[in-house]
């Protein structure tokens, strides 16, 4: 799953086939930006895999479900299911695919997810507030790695006075 942009439809999803053809798929692309799209870590009771992404399409970013059907004569991207109402960014599965990690703002929230034909989505709760939104791994849902830029050095001012020449 990547990112690809496009100067008519902004940010896309695409997905990239490990087998057959290898031919690349577009997951999403619409009038909006959609980004950070990841698989869920396996399938539903029926089978089918799900996509977790943001998107802009509200104004803001938000975070949707949508189910991966690769050979739909629709394309790859089945309705969507609005997981966030108050802003989200960044989604991550946890391992066993039952909840969702996302950054709203500073704090780092989870949403329990029950997969299926129409999943059920819980209520999100905040974990903790993260000092950064720059994560190269969310963990397992029980640790969380966070790459942490350094505070940049404060400016330092020097005040002298009485630096006129002595009396």
């Amino acid at each position: 799953v990547y990112g690809e942009r496009d100067p008519v439809t902004k940010w896309d999803i695409w997905v990239l086939p490990l087998t057959g053809n290898r031919k690349p798929i577009p997951f999403l692309k619409t009038g909006f930006s959609e980004s950070g799209g990841t698989l869920s870590p396996g399938p539903d009771s029926l089978g089918h895999l799900w996509m977790a992404y943001e998107s802009d399409e509200t104004g803001s970013s938000e975070i949707y479900l949508r189910p991966f059907a690769p050979d739909a004569p629709g394309g790859p991207a089945g309705d969507k299911i609005r997981v966030t109402a108050a802003g989200g960014s960044g989604p991550q599965w946890r391992k066993d695919g039952r909840e969702l990690f996302y950054f709203d703002g500073l704090n780092l929230m989870a949403v329990d997810v029950k997969l299926g034909a129409k999943p059920e989505i819980g209520v999100p709760h905040m974990l903790f507030a993260a000092r950064s939104t720059d994560s190269a791994s969310f963990g397992d849902g029980q640790r969380f790695l966070f790459i942490e830029r350094p505070e940049p050095p404060r400016p330092r001012i020097n005040v002298v006075v009485n630096w006129g020449p002595p009396k």
